[in-house]
């Protein structure tokens, strides 16, 4: 009887060490990115490169770009710069008071790290040209701070 209460104590402590190493995770590095604000509607040269832009679903969704970065980082994919401009319902230069009555969607544009084919399952698009963003006024510019 001796015998047996003390394999089953055994076998109880190894099943608590064997669980105990299942449950361990895997944490991520969390990267930190600076942030800017500002005008790229004229004379602005995007770095050389491959983008890569976000399909919104429609003109007037908005993102948490933080939060989509990290979302990439825990596929593996490492975001380096992110150009982000928010939908708008007109477009007028910063001092000026003329609008335009045209609608603007939401713009996304990232450059990885390295070049990962992966981003193409996760909601974006290679974009296949230079591009130049609409109502590039007050675009927040985010770049991996190394």
């Amino acid at each position: 009887m001796k015998n047996i209460s003390c394999l089953v104590f055994i076998f109880f402590n190894i099943i608590s060490v064997l669980l105990t190493g299942c449950n361990s995770s895997t944490e991520i590095k969390e990267l930190k990115y600076s942030t800017s604000t500002f005008d790229i509607s004229t004379d602005y040269s995007f770095p050389q490169g491959t983008y890569y832009y976000y399909k919104f679903n429609s003109y007037n969704e908005s993102i948490d770009v933080m939060k989509e970065i990290k979302y990439l980082q825990s596929k593996n994919i490492i975001v380096s710069k992110v150009w982000y401009r928010n939908y708008r319902n007109g477009c007028n230069a910063p001092g000026s008071d003329w609008t335009t009555h045209t609608m603007y969607g939401s713009v996304l544009l990232i450059q990885l790290k390295f070049d990962d084919k992966k981003i193409l399952d996760n909601n974006f698009s290679i974009l296949s040209r230079s591009s130049k963003i609409p109502c590039g006024y007050g675009v927040v510019y985010y770049e991996l701070k190394e």
